[in-house]
C-alpha cells in the first residue's frame, strides 16, 4: 500500500510540474518515468540487505536505473514531470530511500 501512495504522490508531484511546451506525449512521458519508478522499486527490493551507508546503497539503486532516467529525460520528464532535472533527481532519490527503508524493514522482519 505505502508504495503505491509513494509512486502515485511522485507521479502526481511530477505531473504538476506539467508545461504546454513538449516534445513527446504525456503518456510517453509518463510510461517513461514510470519505468525509472519500477527500476527504483526492483532495485531496492533486492537491496535491502546490502552492506554500506543508506546514501551508499541509494546511490548503487540510482545507478542501476540510469538507463531508465536517461530515457525518462529524453522523452521529456524535465519539463513534463518536473520543473528541473534536481527537481526530478529530487523526487527518485526520496522515492528510493524510502523504498530501501521499507525493503529493510521487511528484512528485519523475517
Amino acid at each position: 500500500m505505502r508504495r503505491e501512495w509513494i509512486l502515485g504522490c511522485a507521479l502526481f508531484a511530477a505531473a504538476c510540474g506539467q508545461s504546454a511546451e513538449k516534445e513527446a506525449s504525456f503518456e510517453d512521458v509518463s510510461t517513461a518515468t514510470l519505468a525509472y519508478a519500477n527500476c527504483i522499486n526492483d532495485e531496492a527490493a533486492g537491496s535491502a540487505r546490502h552492506a554500506g551507508s543508506q546514501d551508499e546503497v541509494v546511490e548503487v539503486i540510482l545507478r542501476a536505473c540510469d538507463a531508465q532516467r536517461s530515457t525518462a529525460l529524453e522523452r521529456g520528464a524535465v519539463p513534463t514531470m518536473a520543473a528541473s532535472q534536481a527537481e526530478f533527481d529530487e523526487i527518485h532519490e526520496g522515492l528510493a530511500r524510502s523504498l530501501l527503508m521499507d525493503a529493510q524493514e521487511k528484512a528485519e522482519a523475517q
